[in-house]
């Protein structure tokens, strides 16, 4: 399934939950009228580039099933917060799609904590592991919440080949992505070590769509102590081009399950990874 495709997908998904929180006798006119709205945003020329417009549909879809809510007098439910400057906690605002890209290490958000432990004893001082881990376990609830955001990452094969705490630990997180991988609000990308864009500037990056009436993008860049936001619309612009254009060179969310499993095999066979 195409990005495009998919992108529909999640909206009508929102869409249709918003709907059944309307009155019968509307519920049907509400849905077709608003879902009829979805291809032209999704295609509109002056918006670009195509994530942006990705943004545009999910947040469209979001509106609605915000007032459906209000419509029916029914408390909102946060999608999910964004990250402090610190890794101790969030902040209360709420996002409706995260795109992920994760170079050296698969990024936190898709990690199990075998391998965050693992990893953390590798790239962190002993003094800030329990921080970091705490600060591992606080992002994980956005998976585990009862309507958590959209979902894209793209993880460059290097990392997925980094044995991060040896076979076990592999293993498990590799049946976690597969795991993850059969979520509906989930899409995960695999971009190759063919790839022959060049290395990316600044590394690994997050893309957050915040829920509000502007519909606008924050990158989050997470360093070992610290997190870095922008905002500046020229930076945000660059990012959102470099994920899309990552989009376009990586393995279908298909394929990358299919590696997966291979993967997974040659662990539970004690095969040498090639």
């Amino acid at each position: 399934m195409n990005i495009t495709s998919w992108t529909l997908r999640m909206a009508e998904r929102l869409l249709a939950h918003a709907c059944r929180r309307l009155p019968i006798e509307t519920a049907e006119e509400r849905y077709l009228e608003w879902s009829a709205e979805l291809p032209a945003i999704l295609e509109d020329p002056e918006v670009r580039p195509r994530l942006r417009r990705i943004f545009r549909v999910l947040a469209f879809a979001l509106d609605q099933s915000r007032g459906a809510r209000a419509l029916r007098s029914l408390p909102a439910q946060p999608h999910s917060l964004v990250f402090t400057a610190q890794h101790g906690g969030f902040l209360s605002r709420r996002i409706s799609s995260i795109c992920l890209y994760g170079e050296s290490a698969l990024p936190a958000l898709l990690q199990t904590r075998d391998y965050a432990e693992a990893l953390a004893d590798t790239v962190t001082l002993p003094s800030l592991v329990p921080a970091r881990i705490a600060h591992w376990r606080e992002r994980q609830k956005v998976l585990h919440g009862r309507r958590g955001p959209v979902i894209w990452a793209i993880i460059d094969e290097i990392s997925l080949r980094r044995p991060v705490g040896g076979r076990e630990v592999m293993r498990g997180q590799i049946e976690h992505l597969i795991e993850l991988s059969r979520r509906p609000n989930i899409r995960i990308q695999l971009l190759p070590f063919s790839y022959s864009g060049g290395p990316v500037p600044g590394g690994s990056f997050s893309v957050l769509g915040i829920d509000d009436k502007d519909s606008s993008e924050v990158i989050h860049i997470e360093r070992i102590s610290h997190s870095i936001y922008i905002n500046e619309d020229v930076q945000v612009d660059r990012y959102t081009e470099t994920f899309d254009r990552l989009s376009t060179a990586s393995q279908s969310p298909e394929e990358f399950t299919e590696l997966l499993r291979k993967l997974l095999r040659v662990l539970s066979n004690d095969v040498p990874v090639r």
